[in-house]
């Protein structure tokens, strides 16, 4: 049974992983949204939500796990 699911249940370990990831990654509440390579809709909702972390960002309708990608390279580099 173990075998059977093995390549699953990796699976979902790397997306936690991922996911935590994205959680621990701050965005300072000042943040400016106005950036080359987010939607105009994006951009909107995240003024409107202005979320605390990337994990809540990638959870807003709308913004794409590119967008997400983009948010994070701009923070790195912040």
């Amino acid at each position: 049974m173990d075998a059977r699911y093995a390549g699953y249940i990796d699976q979902q370990e790397h997306q936690v992983k991922a996911m935590r990831k994205l959680e621990s990654c701050k965005i300072p509440a000042d943040f400016d949204y106005n950036i080359e390579g987010l939607s105009a809709e994006a951009r909107i909702k995240l003024e409107k939500r202005r979320p605390a972390t990337l994990g809540q960002a990638s959870r807003i309708d709308g913004v794409t796990p590119a967008e997400i990608s983009v948010l994070q390279v701009r923070l790195r580099n912040a």
